[in-house]
């Protein structure tokens, strides 16, 4: 896949409806940019800027909202880091579980992530 094919995953956003309750921004591409732009401020780390844009992709292709985050990683497996990937394969975990995450992953690097 080349950076014109990423670019258009992350155009597939545009108009993907959200909900209001979660995200009164807007669309998932307004949400991912903004995303995008608070780690940007937050680190110097491109791999999490990355992880940031392209979070939500697999709401693109799915409209299950459940399972966005394993469609996403999978569209990206290949096409990105393997942390970037995991980093949105797991970007849901301390809001779905935040006892099982800590767990699972206390004392390693992936909790800071």
């Amino acid at each position: 896949m080349t950076d014109d094919e990423l670019f258009d995953l992350l155009l597939a956003l545009d108009g993907v409806e959200q909900s209001p309750r979660y995200h009164p921004e807007g669309d998932a591409l307004f949400h991912s940019l903004q995303v995008f732009d608070l780690a940007r401020r937050a680190t110097m780390d491109s791999e999490l800027w990355a992880a940031a844009l392209f979070h939500d992709v697999g709401k693109a292709i799915h409209d299950d909202d459940e399972a966005h985050d394993e469609i996403g990683a999978d569209l990206l497996e290949g096409l990105v880091s393997d942390r970037v990937a995991w980093l949105v394969r797991h970007h849901l975990d301390l809001l779905r579980d935040p006892r099982r995450a800590r767990r699972r992953h206390a004392g390693t690097a992936a909790l800071r992530d």
